[in-house]
């Protein structure tokens, strides 16, 4: 048996999927030093490989937790301990901020609300106080206990309705983009596992014409896809070409079509690219469900339905009708 010597003993071959350069460049969300380049922070020693490996396993961004590993194996692979294979995953270009502002806006007229609410019950109170004798003097007139009690109700009834129709709506819209960009996050982190470094990922890409977003565009010389991302809570189906919802044992349709929705937007990214002079002839299109859901639900789709346990697998094996060319790879690249 051969042995090993020291320097041969200390050799880990790592497969990474993200590069040095693009994990440095990845915002720590952590406690120890938030919302600062990863490798500002590990170069000043805010965040150290005990913290690094930390996040590794419990981190709660995909994309930390990747860019995590990439930086402790470059600090092990100082100078000559670590063999880095040559495949980076998919490029992943950031096209807008959608999810994450809507998020933040959501969550921001929440508390602003809550703000109001709470300010009007403290005055409420403070004047209930203050006027704590001619209360009880109106209490004690006829009928007076009885228009307190309205006045009081009254004042209740406001707030109430003024929580269900402006906090609460806010505050389920912050629970649903946190959701979607979860969802996302997850996506986007397979599809980076699956793909080389000749597919470009571009995620939130928004086009000219509207104010929202394609969730995901990839591009290589395999073909031009479009995803369309779903965080739909509950058990769904597609059935005689309808997407459906259980609620309380009943199958009832949902308000919006997620086939129909990919379907324009692979066909808004085709006229746009043709705006630009690219003669791309064929956009595909598939739906990704990022929550568990029954595979046996969604056989019957023309359109691609995947479930997020699939997205690795299923993305290895990409094709299209219509391939792009090269010359044509760099053009719909350049004008995304």
């Amino acid at each position: 048996m051969t042995k090993l010597n020291q320097k041969d003993s200390k050799r880990i071959i790592v497969d990474l999927t993200m590069s040095v350069e693009d994990a440095r460049k990845i915002i720590w969300t952590g406690k120890f030093a938030p919302n600062k380049p990863m490798g500002e922070i590990f170069d000043s020693k805010e965040l150290n490989i005990s913290q690094l490996g930390w996040a590794i396993e419990n981190a709660y961004s995909p994309q930390i937790k990747e860019a995590s590993r990439t930086l402790l194996a470059n600090w092990l692979g100082q100078p000559e301990s670590v063999e880095v294979t040559k495949r980076f995953g998919a490029k992943v270009i950031e096209g807008s901020h959608y999810l994450e502002d809507e998020r933040e806006n959501s969550l921001m007229m929440a508390s602003l609300g809550m703000g109001v609410l709470i300010s009007l019950f403290l005055v409420t109170c403070i004047e209930l106080i203050r006027n704590w004798e001619k209360s009880l003097e109106i209490m004690s007139r006829p009928g007076g206990l009885f228009a307190f009690i309205i006045v009081i109700t009254f004042l209740v009834g406001v707030m109430y309705i003024f929580f269900r129709s402006v906090i609460w709506p806010e505050f389920n819209r912050y629970k649903n983009f946190r959701k979607a960009y979860v969802g996302e996050e997850s996506v986007v982190e397979r599809l980076r596992l699956a793909l080389d470094n000749h597919w470009t990922i571009f995620r939130n890409l928004k086009l000219p014409d509207r104010k929202d977003d394609l969730d995901i565009v990839l591009v290589s010389l395999q073909g031009v896809w479009v995803f369309e991302v779903k965080s739909y809570c509950g058990t769904l189906r597609f059935k005689n070409g309808k997407w459906e919802r259980q609620e309380k044992g009943k199958w009832k349709k949902v308000d919006y079509d997620p086939s129909a929705q990919v379907r324009r937007n692979a066909q808004r990214l085709n006229d746009f690219l043709r705006r630009e002079a690219i003669p791309i002839r064929w956009v595909e299109n598939c739906v990704v469900l990022a929550e568990p859901q029954p595979i046996t639900n969604f056989d019957n789709s023309e359109t691609p339905i995947w479930l997020l346990p699939q997205v690795e697998d299923k993305a290895k094996n990409l094709t299209t009708r219509t391939p792009p060319s090269a010359k044509e790879v760099e053009q719909i690249i350049g004008a995304l």
